[in-house]
């Protein structure tokens, strides 16, 4: 039995230097790794520079718009009711995809909710932007060239209407006599006295 242990022990100091370098040598080794970032997807790298979008020509005809209203009313004299609807306009002659200014006028509607069909009903108000009006409500963002259109209550009647939610309908009519261009849909918000606090 001695003799058999024996001569597994040149083995076994084998095996621990073996261990005793391995150890000693994969320090030296992980410390020169690098971990590098490797980012894979549909994503595209961001272009070093930003490139200006193209600039739309003066004479094409615009044929898409975008209306925005804002939520929330303001109450502009103070006597509960809200009377003042913020809204823009952006204007788009697509295929170009920057906005642009046109000649023309743009006519705002509102009216009781679920009214808002295309010569089917009257408004309860309307606002007429040109001329002048018109290139006064012209303004930059960081969309580029838009309308700031706000809607007064006050301008076209009361702010004292007996219901509580409108519909709002936006449309350009180019001055050049083509065909009038419709925003996409109503827009419906709030609107009458405020519960008191």
């Amino acid at each position: 039995m001695g003799s058999r242990l024996n001569q597994f022990k040149p083995f076994a100091r084998r095996s621990t230097l073996t261990v005793i370098v391995g150890c000693l040598l994969v320090p030296g080794v992980m410390s020169g790794c690098e971990t590098v970032r490797i980012t894979t997807g549909v994503s595209r790298q961001v272009p070093a520079q930003p490139r200006r979008a193209p600039i739309t020509p003066e004479d094409a005809l615009v044929n898409r718009m975008v209306f925005v209203v804002g939520s929330k009313p303001h109450d502009t004299d103070g006597n509960g009711f809200p009377d003042r609807i913020e809204t823009t306009v952006t204007l788009f002659a697509t295929p170009y995809p920057s906005p642009k200014w046109s000649a023309g006028r743009i006519v705002c509607g509102m009216y009781r909710k679920g009214t808002a069909r295309r010569g089917q009903s009257e408004p309860v108000a309307e606002w007429i932007f040109e001329n002048e009006a018109l290139e006064r409500a012209r303004t930059m963002s960081r969309v580029g060239r838009q309308y700031r259109l706000p809607l007064n209550l006050l301008e076209v009647g009361t702010d004292r209407l007996p219901f509580s939610e409108v519909d709002l309908i936006c449309r350009f009519e180019p001055a050049s006599g083509g065909e009038p261009v419709h925003c996409d849909g109503v827009r419906s918000i709030q609107i009458g006295r405020r519960p008191s606090r």
